[in-house]
Parts: C-alpha cells; structure tokens; sequence
C-alpha cells in the first residue's frame, strides 16, 4: 500500500468517526431534550458544557480533515509531476542509451581506421626505406659513372660532358 492510499484509508477512517461524533451529539441532544421535558431539577449544565466540548472537538476534526484533503490534493500534484519527470527522465535515459551504442560504434570504426593507418605507415617507411637505399645506390653509380667520364676524358682527350655556363 502506498502512501496515497494510507492517507486516503484515515481520510476515510476520519470522516467515519466524525458521522459517529455527529450522531452522537444528536442523540445526546434528543436525550437531554428528553430529561429536561420530564426532569426540571436535574442540572442540565454539565451536560451541555460536555456537548460543547464534543462540538468543538468535532468542529476542529473538520478543519482538520479539510487541511488534510488540500495537502492531499497537494500530494497529488506533486505526484503527477513526479511522474512525468521520471518518465521525460527515462526517455532521456534511452536516448542516452542510443547515443552511447552509436559513440561505441564509432570508437570501433576509429580503431580499425587507426589499425589501418598504422598498416599503411608501416608500408611507406619500408617504402621510404627501399627508396633511400636506391637512391644511395643510384648516387653511388652516378658518382662512379661520373669519375670513369673524367677519367676516360683524360685518357682520349674528347670531351664527354659538356659543361653549361
């Protein structure tokens, strides 16, 4: 049982016992009507100071019983508005859901573009590798093809390269 229906449950337990405190005093009020018909000399005072005391005892049970209803009222509101934050709250969650399985997504896909990309840079540093070799080779024959062409110029006295001014 919830708090709602505990409160409902005295509300109601409280409105019964103010039926009977009503139903009471009117029997009591008919009962005294009654003795003072057939009795003069009995005091009828302490009665009726009982009486009003059971009226203003059921008087303030009533103002009672309507702040309890206007806090329930109140109670009810809050409630409702309870519930529709939490489930704004349970949509946002779901969005969060969704928006954290696409994040997962993406972080996959960006790990294998990374995993590719650190493939290919493995391919052009031994590219780079190989090309600074033959480059290394190639200087090397260049310059050794270089110093045969002086030589062979000294030797036959024609001049193999020209050189531009």
């Amino acid at each position: 049982m919830n708090n709602e229906d505990k409160i409902l449950n005295m509300l109601e337990k409280l409105e019964e016992r103010m039926d009977t405190l009503d139903k009471n005093q009117a029997v009591m009020e008919n009962k005294l009507s009654e003795l003072s018909k057939h009795n003069d000399h009995i005091s009828l005072l302490p009665i009726k100071k009982s009486l009003a005391v059971l009226e203003r005892g059921v008087n303030r049970l009533e103002a009672d019983l309507c702040v309890v209803k206007e806090d329930m009222s109140e109670l009810k509101e809050d409630v409702f508005g309870l519930k529709e934050d939490m489930s704004e709250l349970k949509e946002d969650m779901s969005e969060l859901k969704e928006d954290m399985s696409e994040l997962k997504e993406d972080m996959s896909e960006l790990k294998e573009d990374m995993s590719e990309l650190k493939e290919d840079m493995s391919v052009l540093k031994e590219d780079i590798f190989e090309i600074t070799e033959k480059l290394e080779e190639l200087s090397s024959s260049v310059n050794t093809l270089l110093d045969w062409a002086d030589r062979a110029e000294d030797v036959v006295k024609v001049p193999l390269l020209t050189k531009v001014e």
